[in-house]
């Protein structure tokens, strides 16, 4: 029996010490002197000419800049300027990524300079234990559109990006750089990378990219990060793609969402045993008290 207390005991040891590994403690408060405040603000324009505006706010570790805390919480304000006029499109708070963002539907009217410019500001008014953050975007609205063309068996895709002015005149725009891409299976895969010269841009279609089980496959157009429009996201759905046979999943295997029954047995019975272990070494610490005081009794009343 004491062999097997001894060995109940330090495995109850060890199973303490798992439990309160260092990294399960709390985290400790960080050193705001060591981070830098870092505040974002983009633009993106939906296929549906909806934009989505959004703020992300973070702190960035003075030695370590690949090291970003985000700031949850914060209250972010959006707004469409021009000049002394200030106009607020919407609220929103960070995520526990430290992303704010809002949606403005397709119709809604922006304010504009002469040049035709949207101007925005994304503000964050401070609290007590942070400063103002404030950052601005001035763009302009960017007709982006994506059309397929078949000519003696030839596939073709077209990306047309243009302007209009204040007297609706479509002016054709140069030096844009596009991404044309299309859904893989975990991200966007590329096919094509190109720069957008007086409105157009037209490249033949790749043989072979998969589609869904009918053949139909997304084709995306993007702009990203350019000076003049931001963002700006165009898509379309066309039958050119490979037809990929559809995926049935088998239930219970070890790459399903659901597992095999037998390891929900098997963990069923481990855990068991872990409880059935601890019980019994804590009835057998109780007997060893009792014993104990016993043992003491009869010591100090000896017959």
């Amino acid at each position: 029996m004491t062999t097997s207390l001894n060995k109940s005991l330090v495995f109850l040891i060890v199973l303490i010490g798992l439990l309160i590994h260092p990294t399960a403690t709390a985290q400790e408060d960080l050193d705001l002197s060591q981070y830098r405040l870092r505040f974002g603000f983009t633009c993106t324009k939906q296929p549906n000419n909806s934009r989505v505006f959004k703020a992300e706010f973070y702190a960035s570790n003075r030695k370590d800049r690949k090291e970003k805390v985000p700031v949850f919480g914060a209250e972010v304000r959006f707004f469409n300027i021009l000049e002394d006029q200030e106009v607020e499109m919407g609220i929103a708070q960070t995520s526990q990524e430290g992303i704010a963002e809002i949606t403005v539907p397709a119709d809604y009217l922006y304010l504009t300079d002469e040049e035709g410019f949207m101007n925005f500001r994304a503000l964050f008014k401070g609290s007590e234990a942070m400063d103002t953050e404030s950052e601005e975007l001035r763009i302009q609205d960017l007709q982006l559109k994506l059309n397929f063309a078949e000519v003696d068996s030839v596939r073709s895709a077209t990306v047309k990006a243009l302007t209009i002015d204040s007297l609706g005149v479509e002016i054709p725009v140069s030096d844009a750089y596009v991404i044309l891409s299309v859904d893989g299976m975990l991200s966007r895969m590329v096919f094509q990378e190109d720069i957008i010269e007086d409105g157009e841009l037209q490249i033949e279609f790749p043989q072979g990219l998969p589609g869904d089980p009918k053949g139909n496959i997304t084709v995306y157009a993007v702009i990203e990060d350019d000076d003049n429009f931001g963002n700006v996201l165009q898509k379309q759905t066309i039958g050119w793609g490979t037809p990929q046979a559809e995926r049935i999943q088998a239930s219970n295997t070890l790459w399903s969402d659901v597992a095999p029954f037998w390891m929900y047995i098997v963990l069923t019975v481990l855990l068991l045993g872990v409880w059935a272990n601890f019980v019994y070494t804590i009835i057998n610490l109780i007997r060893i008290k009792k014993i104990g005081k016993k043992m003491a009794l009869q010591e100090e009343n000896p017959e």
